[in-house]
């Protein structure tokens, strides 16, 4: 019997959204926004402990660096923002949450891709 312990996933992914703004206010400063987006995972890693315990042979536990094999992952978002002007040019906040709708990974464990991030950005007119 083996199992593994202090596990950590690394994911570096391509990230393509598919959203619709809705501008509030007489000079559309405030915003919202919603729609899809699809994740396309470019590179996974997974690291940790591997523990082997079989009852004839006593192996130390190992340090495992590796591929994760994670997929890609489609889903829905949802935030709202601010446009902020600097001259001719503006300040753009947005925080969103983004909900995956299909696993990163299920094998022995459920790994969902669903977090909060905040954006932010500089827009040249």
């Amino acid at each position: 019997f083996s199992h593994f312990t202090d596990e950590s996933y690394h994911s570096n992914c391509l990230s393509v959204p598919l959203g619709i703004r809705l501008n509030i206010g007489a000079k559309s400063h405030f915003f919202m926004e919603g729609g899809g987006f699809a994740d396309l995972m470019l590179k996974s890693t997974r690291s940790g402990t591997y523990h082997f315990y079989p009852p004839y042979v006593t192996v130390p536990d190992t340090l495992v660096q590796g591929p994760a094999h994670l997929k890609h992952t489609f889903g829905w978002s949802l935030g709202f923002g601010i446009r902020i002007p600097m001259g001719p040019n503006e300040w753009i906040i947005k925080p969103e949450y983004k909900y995956a709708l299909n696993d990163l990974l299920s094998d022995y464990e459920t790994i969902r891709n669903r977090y909060f991030r905040i954006a932010i950005g500089y827009r040249f007119k």
